[in-house]
């Protein structure tokens, strides 16, 4: 018999039958039916503790603000480009939730005692706290749940001032390191104009300049320039005189050699023939001639003659114009041929003007023996006045190389002062802009505007849950939980 009632316990539920021990699926049906006790003292028990909750707990109140974030203009240390970055605004409402921010919070309400409670509180604040940019605006909208209202107002304005603060703060290190970078520098910068001041003053005291730069070499250049137009000048007059003597080449008995200075200026040496007069007929006065014998004027004679007037002319010191004493021959010469003529050779005008004749013809003769040693005389003065202005020009070419090179070396010294100091008083006019930006950062002048639009206030209507969606769900999670104890019983016989 007991087989039997076994065996229909165990026979599937046939469809139709509305017995309460039919079996649905994978729960058996007829053993909660048997336990119902269970599942009616798990929902009672969920229940209640759904009721102690709605009793116990405290409505949540909304507390929330608006605030203008935007930047200033542009930041000494920002691109004009970045001005309109969309993210700006999600960057400043993630520091506003960051716990940089937060545990400024958590210090100033003093909300934790220890390390391991302020970890907490920060949790529990960032848990609670929301941060929204609202589209198309650089408004951040702010909000915060708390179970006191006075208490959430006052954690928002915690956290708006400690949001302003992180800003200063973060703001004025990065002035500080970049005063800090132009700072070293400027300290660079003074000691290379301390170096270069030290290297100028070193160079003027070895330089043999007199004066400063490229005017000190210009007098050196001047002064050698002027030793050059005389040397030229001084070489075309020697090339002159030899020219002169080499007029005189007729007559081969005055035959001198020519020597030229040695060196870069004269590099040959020519031989110049200066003429000899030809000997005259002794002009002594006789009884038995009737005239003197003339002084014999040929081409020779004619080209000393002209070549001592062109030097005289030309200024050539120690030549005397033989033109006036030539002059004065011929007149003599005429004036006898004319008296000739007219008395005979022992009238007394004639045997007065025979020894004028004499004289002037002795002068000429010795001017004209005397030419060659004139010219090797003038030709000797101006070669020793060309190799001394030779010489001369060689030293102050030198020196005025060495002019030159401490010139432009002292030019360089002054391009790379005048580079330095430029420089230099640049970075301290950017120190000084520095200095001021922060001493505005220190003042609360930031580079971001945070501005409150709607002060913290507490919406109307508090937060809290609705008794009858908790009860609810407190009924259904009853009823599963006594499904689970059934099983758990069942298994555990």
């Amino acid at each position: 018999m007991q087989t039997a009632q076994t065996q229909r316990t165990n026979e599937p539920p046939r469809h139709g039958d509305d017995s309460p021990f039919t079996a649905i699926g994978l729960i058996d049906i007829p053993l909660l039916w048997q336990r119902r006790w269970h599942l009616v003292a798990s929902t009672v028990f969920f229940v209640a503790v759904g009721g102690i909750y709605i009793w116990k707990a405290d409505p949540m109140h909304r507390v929330s603000a608006r605030v203008l974030v935007e930047k200033q203009g542009v930041s000494l240390d920002q691109r004009p480009g970045l001005d309109r970055d969309k993210d700006f605004l999600p960057t400043q409402a993630e520091i506003i939730r960051s716990p940089a921010v937060i545990r400024r919070v958590v210090e100033t309400l003093a909300l934790a005692e220890d390390t391991s409670d302020e970890a907490t509180a920060i949790v529990s604040i960032l848990q609670r706290l929301s941060v929204d940019p609202l589209i198309g605006t650089n408004v951040l909208s702010v909000r915060f749940l708390d179970e006191q209202p006075e208490r959430g107002v006052v954690t928002v304005d915690a956290i708006l001032a400690a949001y302003r603060e992180y800003l200063q703060d973060n703001e004025r290190q990065a002035h500080r390191e970049t005063l800090d970078l132009l700072t070293r520098r400027e300290q660079e910068l003074r000691d290379d104009l301390k170096s270069l001041h030290a290297r100028y003053q070193q160079l003027h005291q070895e330089s043999p300049l007199v004066g400063q730069g490229r005017d000190a070499a210009e007098v050196q250049k001047a002064l050698l320039a002027d030793l050059g137009k005389t040397l030229t000048a001084t070489r075309s007059r020697r090339l002159e005189l030899e020219n002169h003597a080499q007029a005189l080449i007729a007559d081969e008995s005055h035959a001198v050699t020519v020597d030229r200075p040695e060196g870069i200026w004269l590099t040959h040496a020519t031989p110049v023939a200066l003429p000899s007069p030809e000997t005259p007929t002794a002009a002594s006065e006789t009884k038995d001639t009737a005239t003197t014998a003339a002084l014999p004027l040929n081409d020779g004679w004619k080209r000393t003659l002209d070549v001592l007037a062109g030097m005289s002319k030309e200024g050539w010191i120690g030549v005397e114009d033989p033109t006036p004493l030539l002059q004065a021959y011929l007149e003599a010469r005429a004036r006898e041929t004319e008296l000739n003529t007219l008395y005979g050779p022992r009238h007394p005008q004639i045997r007065a003007i025979r020894p004028q004749l004499a004289e002037l013809e002795l002068r000429l003769q010795e001017v004209i023996d005397t030419a060659p040693a004139t010219l090797e005389r003038q030709r000797q003065a101006i070669l020793s006045q060309e190799r001394a202005l030779v010489d001369m020009y060689e030293q102050e070419y030198e020196q005025a190389k060495t002019a030159d090179h401490y010139a432009l070396e002292e030019l360089q010294i002054q391009e790379e002062l005048a580079n330095v100091q430029t420089l230099h008083e640049a970075i301290l006019a950017e120190i000084k802009q520095w200095q001021l930006v922060d001493q505005a950062a220190a003042e609360g002048r930031l580079g971001v505007l945070v501005r409150v639009l709607e002060e913290p206030a507490v919406t109307q209507q508090p937060l809290s849950a609705s008794p009858s969606l908790v009860l609810g769900l407190c009924g259904v999670f009853g009823l599963l939980g006594g499904v689970f104890l059934v099983a758990a019983t069942e298994r555990l016989k």
